[in-house]
């Protein structure tokens, strides 16, 4: 199964326990991911992007502050600019946030829900699911011997 198709199936997985959306990025390294998915209101990822309040929430900070989980409400990080009162407005009430792996290849992730706050069960599902997303998307240490033979010819015709 390619990675795409291994994405495509957590990603599915993860729809089912976040009815009011999910977002996660795998492998941030350099402040980027490798892979970035958001699945939540179109009108709110609009704000949110223009807004660029991803330098600004709280659940990137706490994110990349520690590593588990943590409900939204759970989470003491100062929200000055009112990022998940605003993100009430938008059917997401409640959530659950996630995080893992190494600070040079950390993973971050959060679910919504508009009528309840999630119970441990769905948490640890979702958590489940993220950890195997980050394990599947590793990105590889070394290159193989055709990356390394190519490269090598490149530069013995000086093209790089």
């Amino acid at each position: 199964m390619s990675l795409q198709s291994e994405i495509d199936l957590f990603t599915r997985k993860l729809a089912k326990l976040a009815p009011g959306g999910f977002f996660f990025a795998l492998h941030i390294r350099f402040a980027l991911p490798l892979v970035n998915i958001v699945t939540y209101p179109q009108a709110w990822t609009v704000r949110y992007t223009e807004e660029a309040y991803a330098l600004r929430d709280p659940i990137i900070a706490w994110g990349f502050s520690t590593t588990g989980t943590a409900r939204w409400s759970e989470i003491a990080i100062p929200d000055p600019f009112d990022i998940l009162g605003q993100a009430r407005a938008f059917g997401m009430v409640h959530g659950v946030a996630v995080s893992c792996g190494p600070m040079r290849s950390r993973t971050i992730a959060s679910a919504a829900r508009g009528d309840r706050e999630f119970a441990d069960a769905e948490i640890a599902a979702f958590a489940r699911i993220i950890e195997d997303l980050h394990r599947v998307a590793e990105p590889p240490t070394a290159l193989t011997h055709a990356q390394a033979e190519a490269i090598q010819r490149a530069r013995d015709y000086r093209l790089i």
